[in-house]
């Protein structure tokens, strides 16, 4: 994986916000498959640094790590942060505004954690491709 996530972009420059086919086939299967419980925070994060080191990356900085860090809730639970950027960036957009909604309160709950996590790490990849060029 990449540090970061490539962004999918119209000839025009737009950020295309359409999910990717990759992205529909995971949807199409969300019925069909049983929801597994919530991780741990602790446990998300080590399974990130595990991911991590076996892609190469024995000591990521933060941003990158997040990266790793998988989804705990919703349509692409247990999906990387990297990935729903790559794939559904509208996805990523509309559980930070639903987070925003609810109040922002992370609580003290691993699912609240991952919403949070999730906010930090797309907040900081968009900004990030006000400055890149990515396609």
């Amino acid at each position: 994986m990449q540090n970061i996530p490539k962004v999918r972009k119209h000839g025009n420059g737009y950020i295309i916000l359409a999910p990717t086919e990759a992205a529909k086939a995971i949807k199409a299967q969300r019925f069909t498959k049983p929801r597994s419980l919530c991780k741990t925070s602790e446990q998300v994060r080590k399974d990130a640094e595990n991911a991590a080191q076996k892609d190469g990356r024995p000591n990521p900085d933060r941003f990158t790590l997040l990266g790793y860090h998988e989804l705990q809730v919703g349509q692409y639970q247990g999906q990387t942060f990297h990935w729903l950027a790559e794939n559904d960036i509208s996805y990523a957009a509309y559980l930070v505004n639903q987070m925003e909604l609810e109040g922002g309160n992370t609580g003290d709950n691993p699912m609240n954690h991952n919403k949070h996590l999730l906010k930090v790490n797309i907040v900081a990849f968009l900004c990030d491709t006000m400055f890149t060029t990515n396609v």
